[in-house]
């Protein structure tokens, strides 16, 4: 079982993303497009990545996250 560390689904009416903590202690974001049909993608987070989105509200780790995955041209 998964935990679920950031939850930040309500930020955007496009993206439902988080951060998580696998069973066997590692970190990742889980991105996920709101459309039917579409595929989970998932990045590895750095315990240091972890700790610094852990310190921000959660429309802060959103951006961040979107920063790490990629998707974000900032």
């Amino acid at each position: 079982m998964t935990i679920t560390l950031i939850d930040a689904q309500m930020i955007s009416d496009e993206v439902d993303i988080r951060l998580k903590q696998a069973n066997d202690g590692h970190f990742y974001i889980k991105r996920t497009p709101k459309r039917h049909e579409t595929s989970y993608n998932y990045f590895k987070v750095t315990e240091q990545q972890k700790e610094r989105l852990m310190k921000m509200t959660t429309e802060e780790a959103w951006f961040e996250m979107e920063k790490i995955s990629g998707a974000s041209p900032l």
